[in-house]
């Protein structure tokens, strides 16, 4: 893990994010792990994947968006976000909660008879690509440090709830 959060360092390092990133990044700079933690839950997510799916196109931009989406390890549930303008992304970190350039679209934490969802109020922190780019076939880490309001249910019980802090960093691969 100290080799993996170590070649991200350095990938992540740059101008403050004022010129675009270098295109992706080395696809066996080992793949890391995104996770979401509930009280004291910790899952793990894996296996991201980005495509140009225009599943949040910014209003009176013809740029595609960018769609990410990882699942819980040994689950359906699952962590995604939505780029809007990928063309505005660098390699200065974003603010998850600014929706004209990230958004985060789906946070599920499963165990058991439980699950932790997010809720509709904007997440805080901040997420941070190295080697972003959109170019067919490109390999960029992702680095997640945030948290977002959300619920618990376990069976038919009631709803509690819950603060899903959101952390990590891990490769994205094309779809």
């Amino acid at each position: 893990m100290r080799r993996i959060l170590a070649s991200l360092i350095l990938l992540g390092c740059g101008d403050g994010g004022t010129t675009p990133p270098e295109c992706g990044v080395a696809p066996d700079a080992g793949s890391g792990v995104a996770t979401i933690t509930v009280g004291t839950d910790v899952y793990d997510y894996s296996g991201f994947h980005w495509g140009k799916n225009n599943d949040c196109p910014a209003t009176g931009s013809a740029v595609v968006s960018v769609t990410i989406r990882g699942n819980q390890t040994g689950k359906a549930s699952g962590l995604g976000l939505c780029l809007p303008r990928p063309d505005l992304i660098a390699s200065a970190a974003i603010d998850l909660g600014d929706s004209t350039r990230v958004q985060l679209v789906g946070a599920t934490a499963v165990a058991g008879a439980c699950t932790s969802t997010m809720g509709p109020t904007k997440p805080i922190g901040t997420v941070t690509f190295a080697g972003f780019c959109t170019e067919a076939g490109t390999t960029f880490a992702m680095t997640l440090a945030g948290q977002v309001e959300g619920t618990k249910t376990c069976g038919t019980g009631p709803s509690t709830p819950v603060t899903l802090v959101i952390g990590g960093q891990t490769l994205v691969v094309a779809q």
